[in-house]
């Protein structure tokens, strides 16, 4: 195989990002992240960042019990 296969960052952004989760079918990953300032669940298209969304709204997502199930 050739080509450059140094590891990329899936999700960037500002604040923490964590417990990521892929879709059934590969399509979107859903993660907790901090970029709000507390912790709310992201949803974010693959294998591009085409398209991001928050899922949760003014919910605070405790960061030693996130859960998510796509």
């Amino acid at each position: 195989m050739s080509g450059d296969h140094t590891p990329k960052p899936l999700i960037e952004g500002p604040g923490d990002q964590l417990q990521g989760s892929f879709s059934p079918d590969g399509r979107f990953v859903a993660y907790a992240s901090s970029e709000s300032g507390r912790f709310e669940v992201y949803v974010q298209t693959l294998p591009l960042p085409e398209r991001k969304w928050q899922a949760s709204h003014g919910m605070a997502v405790r960061r030693d019990t996130i859960r998510i199930t796509v």
